[in-house]
């Protein structure tokens, strides 16, 4: 007789072996996705409870009551939830939790019964009305034991039951703190930080709380306690960017004392930060006009030479008592502008009338030629390790005006269809004779221009002035700005505050070309207010002196504060004593008492 076999290569046996192995193998896969599929299942759950149970307690340590849907409880007998597996400090009164009034970003995984507020369906979050805890009533089923309510550091398939038997409830168990500022998690000077504190127990001794190594008082409603504490003015930039510190101690409840507390366990712990002035200003917080402290160096002077200015030595020495407001922003900068213009040292006593008042002279071509250093100079004893204050400039005020300055044209906000140039030459040139003179030739040895020399050369602008009082303030309607560039400068205060501008021009026409640095006088923004011309002549003018501090880009809100304050009455009168004279007498320092 001959053996059976299989052709084909496989014998019968190792074809039943083969099968053997595939059904172990598919009862083995199908046990290891059942518990894959639970274990993912648990997770997601545990992710839902830990969230809701931080959010709850938050809500309610905030408002004092529960973000409940209802006040009809939820029978979790009703529902099959174990004994052994709730918290046995629970007051046994369970609500189903309104998700709506929680945070926005708060993402479920279960629990759509809530939105759908069907308290019937199993699908549902509740939390107790005393203790907080939080259960799915549907539970999650893990290792043949399911699970109705799953703490953070517990996840070893027991019931809830065993967890809380190992830890006592602590006699303050819910500590939160957030700011009033536009970051719950953040706060400035001037925010105010709300430190909250939930128990369950009747406290025998109240705590002690300090915020900030200062002790507070603590509002008791019920079983929540409430703390405030306002963040104060500081100059030591090492507490920025840390936790605000807090502690709360001494206290007794159950016939046990309380541990320290210096954390928050729920919601987060907030942190103090450095507000930038220009993040305030683009925020709205502080505005054009507003005053704030700012204080320099009160040992520093400057002395213009007679050299310098063409009319005599003037020393300016800082004023502490100036006032200062923002005047605005230029980049990353905020701009801070003396409310009042500044005073040079005057002597009462001299028999020359010009050291008795507090203006700057300015004479000729050297005011033309050396304004810029010069006004800087002056105005830059004001700088600080916080900004570096300069003269204020005519394009200081286009700025906050709105005014732009084109290469043919000067026009207000989006018109450039409009000149507001009341010079009428801005952008014509003039050419030099041979008979003429240039403020740097005059300077040097009252030596004759180059003929044939083109005005304006590079380096100079044109000269330009507009009237702010007109159509312009009517249009702006705003009177901070008005007060703030123009207050004392009209022809009803005699120009008192009229101001130099560090801002040196020429004006042509066609048989002259005149040169000078830029004022503020009765309403007027002035760039190129002739000092001197090409025939030679020259004029000696008074104006006062106002610096601009360009704040460095990173101080804060704690650095430069809002203040009050007001302007002042200056009783000097501007509207006289402009003296003139030609290229044969016009030597710096020659003028007359």
């Amino acid at each position: 007789m001959k053996n059976i076999r299989n052709e084909s290569g496989i014998t019968l046996v190792a074809l039943a072996v083969t099968i053997v192995v595939l059904m172990i193998l598919s009862v083995s896969l199908t046990a290891s996705m059942t518990t894959t599929i639970e274990m993912t299942r648990y997770n997601k759950i545990k992710e839902d409870i830990i969230a809701l149970t931080e959010d709850v307690k938050v809500y309610y340590t905030k408002n004092g009551t529960l973000p409940a849907y209802t006040d009809t409880p939820i029978n979790l007998d009703t529902h099959n939830v174990p004994a052994n597996d709730r918290n046995p400090n629970d007051s046994g009164v369970y609500y189903p939790i309104d998700i709506s009034v929680l945070p926005e970003d708060l993402m479920l995984n279960c629990g759509q019964g809530n939105k759908d507020k069907d308290f019937s369906t199993d699908d549902l979050y509740v939390m107790d009305s005393e203790s907080l805890t939080v259960y799915y009533l549907k539970g999650a089923l893990l290792n043949n034991i399911r699970h109705y309510t799953i703490v953070d550091d517990f996840s070893g398939g027991s019931p809830a039951s065993e967890y809380y038997s190992k830890v006592d409830l602590p006699i303050i168990s819910v500590v939160t703190m957030e700011s009033n500022g536009t970051n719950a998690k953040r706060a400035c000077t001037g925010d105010t930080v709300t430190l909250r504190m939930l128990t369950n127990y009747t406290l025998t001794a109240l705590p002690v709380v300090t915020i900030n190594n200062e002790e507070v008082t603590v509002n008791w409603n019920g079983n929540i306690g409430t703390a405030t504490y306002k963040l104060p003015f500081t100059e030591d930039l090492a507490v920025f960017d840390k936790e605000i510190s807090f502690s709360i101690s001494g206290y007794e409840a159950d016939g046990r004392s309380g541990e320290e507390i210096t954390s928050v366990n729920f919601g987060g712990a907030v942190y103090r930060y450095a507000e930038t002035l220009l993040v305030a200003f683009k925020n709205g917080d502080l505005q054009v006009g507003d005053y704030v402290t700012y204080t320099p160096d009160s040992t520093k002077s400057y002395p213009s030479p007679a050299s310098e200015n063409g009319w005599a030595n003037q020393t300016y020495t800082v004023d502490t008592s100036t006032k200062w407001r923002v005047l605005g922003t230029e980049g990353n900068q905020v701009l801070l502008i003396s409310a009042d213009p500044i005073k040079k040292n005057m002597d009462a006593d001299s028999e020359n009338s010009w050291e008795q008042d507090p203006y700057l002279y300015m004479k000729g071509a050297y005011g033309y030629v050396n304004c810029v250093s010069m006004l800087d100079n002056i105005c830059g004893i004001y700088s600080t390790s916080l900004g570096t204050a300069k003269s204020i400039t005519a394009d200081n005020i286009n700025n906050v005006l709105g005014v732009k300055v084109e290469s043919d044209k000067v026009y207000y906000e989006s018109d450039p269809s409009t000149n507001i140039d009341m010079a009428g030459t801005f952008g014509k040139t003039y050419t030099y004779t041979s008979e003429d003179y240039s403020p740097e030739s005059y300077i040097n040895g009252k030596s004759h221009a180059t003929e044939g020399e083109i005005v304006p050369r590079d380096g100079e602008a044109y000269a330009y002035y507009y009237d702010y009082t007109g159509t312009m303030a009517t249009t702006i309607g705003n009177t901070t700005i008005g007060s703030l560039l123009f207050e004392g400068t009209q022809r009803g205060d005699k120009y008192a505050k009229s101001y130099w501008l560090a801002s040196p021009g020429a004006v042509v026409g066609s048989s002259v070309a005149g040169f000078g640095p830029g004022v503020v006088d009765g309403g007027d923004v002035n760039a190129g207010f002739s000092l001197f011309n090409s025939h030679g002549i020259w004029f000696a003018r008074r104006f006062a002196v106002r610096p601009v501090v360009y704040l460095n880009s990173d101080v804060t809100v704690e650095q430069i504060q809002e203040t009050t304050g007001s302007t002042t009455t200056w009783s000097y009168d501007r509207s006289s004593g402009t003296e003139i004279g030609d290229a044969s007498n016009g030597e710096a320092g020659n003028h007359g008492n």
